[in-house]
Order: structure tokens, then C-alpha cells, then sequence
């Protein structure tokens, strides 16, 4: 399978997305960071094109972003890190926000 982000992607198949992160992940737990983030840079492709006018889920966002950090602190790329980390924190705040607002509508 290329990695490459000028593939065309089904960008109505989420689970592609899905995909990517479990090869950086095991590329990681091989300690091939780089092949890991070739993979991860492909789901980031991916969620980057997702169609905007419907919302987005939050859940792949965090994930990728997530993934990405811990990815580039494994290559001592602390700065290109905390980007990625920087994100993933914002998604986490609009979740739990997102969670309070639904918890306090069904009281």
C-alpha cells in the first residue's frame, strides 16, 4: 500500500483513516517512527479534505493529531510536536464542552 498523499483517497470512507493510524502505530511499535509518520501523514491527507460543510468528527481529529505528536517527540521534533499536541488539546476541550452541553440538555 503507498502512502503517498497524492493517491486519490474515497474520502466518503472514514475508516481509511482508520487504516493509517493502525500502520503508524505498528510501525511505531517497530520503532520505524518515519514510515509511521508517512503513514499518519496520509490519515492527516485525509481528514485535512474531509468535506467541511458537514461536521467534522472530532473523534478522527483527535486521534490523528494525537498520534502525530507522540510520532514526532519518538524523532526528538518537540516543537513540530506540541503543534500537533497544541491541537488535540483544543479538540479535547470541544469534546468535553460538547459533553457538558449534552449532559446538562438531558436534565
Amino acid at each position: 500500500m503507498k502512502m503517498h498523499p497524492n493517491n486519490s483517497f474515497d474520502l466518503n470512507w472514514k475508516k481509511q483513516v482508520l487504516q493509517f493510524q493502525l500502520l503508524a502505530l505498528l510501525h511505531a511499535k517497530k520503532k520505524k517512527y518515519k514510515t509511521g509518520l508517512k503513514a499518519i501523514y496520509a490519515a492527516q491527507t485525509i481528514v485535512s479534505e474531509l468535506d467541511e460543510t458537514v461536521e467534522r468528527n472530532l473523534d478522527y481529529l483527535m486521534a490523528v493529531n494525537t498520534l502525530t505528536g507522540y510520532l514526532l517527540l519518538s524523532i526528538d521534533k518537540p516543537v513540530e510536536a506540541l503543534e500537533f499536541i497544541t491541537i488535540a488539546e483544543r479538540i479535547a476541550y470541544k469534546l468535553i464542552e460538547k459533553n457538558l452541553a449534552q449532559n446538562s440538555q438531558s436534565q
